[in-house]
């Protein structure tokens, strides 16, 4: 029933009044997976289910079914009909559970390498979640932004539906505007889809570098994290950018940042690396370039950095040119300055000798 195109969906939303949303996938898909996750405990960020949820459940239909049955005794024609507005019969394990997309957000931040059954809804619902929490802080912000980091970081292409979705203009509007809470969010989120090739792109159309250094003045703890992100939205090379970096004075912030001791920042030397590479990206720009290289070109501050090799200790994570597993163990930024030696592999010909 649920396969059927004009029916199944009001097929789902029935089964969903009694049992969780996965419930409804894996019945259409596999019933006696659907009976064996029925009979199970499970505990993911899909499904909590267990004896005493799955009892309340059966005490609920059974309890309906007496009921209808009392009725048609009376009058063999009464149908079966459901409130909209009661409660689904699992509601008490959603009483203290955020829950976006059928995903308990909870869960999911503690296993954000689980693969949701639908990534692109859960994406689209979390960013307009995150966008709502955003416009009007509550303390659901902190929740969601973590979840969304974390679906960015461990499933980054999801990213890539967003710039489509025209979500990215409300982001730049809000991180503009927001404070507190809100400009942490929107830094956090920010350093991850400036990583993303679409993201980046659709960013760099947009007024973005006001938001930045707004939202780095109010979390100077998450400088870096700011910091990265300008160096991945410059990387793409935008004269609009380099034209907002001078208008909005970015460049002579960065400087003074640099000349700074940034106080509150975790790693300094990691952000003031991030930091170099940013505005050596932007003085690079074809259109705006040279002025931002005779700005930089007068400052004491980049006379110390411009001609160092960043060889910093920087989290693996926020580093893409260094290869191996996720040790924990911090690893050096070698963008632009790692080149691999040039070894002939080829092995040398084979010679024979001609028998005495």
């Amino acid at each position: 029933m649920q396969a059927d195109k004009l029916t199944g969906p009001r097929w789902s939303r029935f089964i969903v009044r009694f049992l969780p949303p996965i419930f409804t996938d894996a019945l259409r898909d596999s019933p006696q997976t659907a009976l064996s996750m029925f009979d199970s405990v499970h505990e993911n960020p899909e499904l909590i289910w267990n004896d005493h949820i799955r009892s309340n459940v059966k005490n609920v239909v059974a309890c309906q079914l007496k009921e209808l049955h009392l009725l048609q005794m009376k009058n063999p024609n009464t149908k079966w009909k459901t409130d909209i507005n009661e409660e689904c019969a699992y509601s008490n394990v959603l009483n203290n559970e955020l829950v976006v997309a059928g995903v308990f957000l909870r869960l999911f931040i503690a296993n954000p390498s689980w693969q949701v059954r639908h990534p692109k809804q859960f994406t689209t619902e979390l960013i307009e979640k995150v966008l709502e929490c955003m416009e009007r802080p509550t303390p659901q912000l902190d929740t969601v932004t973590a979840a969304f980091v974390a679906l960015l970081s461990n499933h980054p292409t999801v990213a890539s539906h967003l710039p489509a979705q025209g979500y990215l203009p409300h982001f730049c509007a809000l991180m503009s505007s927001s404070s507190g809470h809100a400009s942490r969010s929107a830094i956090l989120i920010l350093s991850h889809l400036a990583e993303n090739t679409y993201c980046a792109d659709s960013l760099t159309k947009l007024n973005c570098i006001e938001g930045i250094m707004k939202s780095m003045k109010q979390q100077p703890f998450l400088i870096r994290d700011s910091a990265h992100a300008l160096k991945c939205l410059l990387k793409r090379n935008c004269s609009d950018l380099a034209a907002q970096m001078l208008s909005t004075g970015m460049v002579d912030y960065l400087l003074e940042l640099l000349g700074g001791k940034m106080e509150g920042v975790t790693n300094v030397a990691a952000a003031s690396a991030e930091i170099v590479d940013a505005l050596k990206n932007v003085s690079l720009d074809l259109q705006y370039g040279a002025k931002i290289s005779e700005m930089l070109s007068k400052s004491s501050t980049w006379t110390q950095y411009k001609d160092q090799r960043h060889d910093l200790f920087i989290a693996a994570n926020n580093v893409h040119a260094i290869t191996g597993t996720p040790t924990g163990i911090a690893g050096y930024l070698t963008e632009r300055m790692f080149t691999p030696p040039s070894v002939n592999y080829t092995p040398p010909p084979i010679t024979s000798r001609k028998a005495e």
